[in-house]
């Protein structure tokens, strides 16, 4: 049988986010997507909940870290983009 790691790891983290967010812990959330990428540093679902979610909290310095953090990572690709659209 096979087992995804990532559920060990980086996946238990983001999802560790999402629910610290939905219970209104922010900061909590910040930590664990954090975390996640630094454990899995193109896992992009964790950084675009984190530039979501700072957007909606008006820390626009940490979603133009996101945005840069996102352009080292694919260049100016089509989700980058988006990012700096919003």
């Amino acid at each position: 049988s096979s087992v995804d790691t990532g559920i060990l790891g980086y996946k238990a983290f983001h999802n560790l986010g999402q629910v610290c967010l939905q219970t209104g812990d922010w900061p909590a959330a910040r930590l664990w997507w954090e975390k996640a990428l630094e454990c899995a540093p193109d896992f992009t679902p964790s950084l675009f909940c984190l530039f979501d979610a700072s957007l909606e909290r008006g820390d626009l310095d940490l979603g133009h870290a996101c945005v840069q953090r996102l352009h080292l990572r694919e260049g100016p690709s089509e989700n980058w983009a988006r990012m700096v659209e919003r």
